[in-house]
């Protein structure tokens, strides 16, 4: 039989099904995964990026969480780093941009100045292409190439520790289970999956039937967990028995 549940309003869900309802299961197989892409690309967790200005303190510039592309996010981390460093650096100015070619990012300072980037994780620097700490210099290109979209969505079946509970697994212990997603458009555009009915079963622990719980995440393509921003995605499993 398949079994059809929507992600909605948080990215963490639990789900169970009972023997009473499903009988002895015994696993199941992504079907189908289809919803819109609700989320942002610059979040509250790669929003920052760092720097130093003539090699003093580092700096921390905020943009606001949102959908960007290439021309949004060059203006938008512009402005951040002029205003941090007028109100706490040396007043200096910043010319950022991201090449549509290249997909590399430059940023150059006031002429006798410099700038150093220095990405904290998958942050805003990194991001955009400064994936190590960079020299110092008055014009600085990124080392990788800038990455503003995601090439797929990862879910995740997390199985948490539950009194007399049995969880999804591939390898008959704890653990967790994993699909890529591909995404197909833009953000706000379908994302969706389909197999036709050939992909791998995941397996529940074969002695144990009572119940199967398994909390659902999902995970961009840089391994950062995704809010939905309460949007609805469906996702088809197949049981078996």
């Amino acid at each position: 039989m398949t079994y059809t549940f929507n992600i909605s309003s948080t990215p963490h869900i639990v789900k169970e099904f009972y023997n009473s309802d499903y009988g002895k299961i015994r696993g199941f197989r992504l079907l189908t995964i289809i919803g819109k892409q609700l989320w942002y690309n610059i979040n509250n967790t790669n929003n920052i990026i760092t720097w130093k200005e003539d090699a003093a303190t580092a700096l921390n510039a905020t943009i606001a969480p949102g959908n960007y592309t290439y021309i949004s996010l060059s203006s938008a981390v512009e402005n951040a780093m002029n205003a941090c460093s007028l109100s706490l650096g040396f007043g200096l100015n910043y010319t950022v941009s991201l090449d549509s070619s290249t997909f590399l990012s430059t940023i150059t300072v006031t002429a006798g100045h410099t700038v150093q980037i220095i990405p904290t994780g998958i942050d805003l620097g990194y991001i955009m292409g400064f994936h190590i700490i960079s020299s110092a210099s008055s014009t600085l290109i990124s080392d990788s190439c800038y990455d503003l979209s995601d090439n797929y969505i990862e879910l995740r079946f997390i199985n948490p520790s539950i009194s007399n509970r049995h969880y999804v697994n591939d390898t008959f212990t704890d653990g967790v289970v994993s699909w890529q997603i591909p995404i197909i458009g833009l953000s706000g555009e379908i994302i969706y999956f389909q197999d036709t009915d050939n992909g791998p079963y995941k397996y529940i622990q074969n002695d144990k039937w009572k119940s199967t719980t398994t909390k659902i995440e999902i995970y961009n393509s840089h391994n950062q967990l995704l809010d939905n921003r309460g949007g609805n995605i469906s996702i088809v499993i197949k049981l078996i028995y």
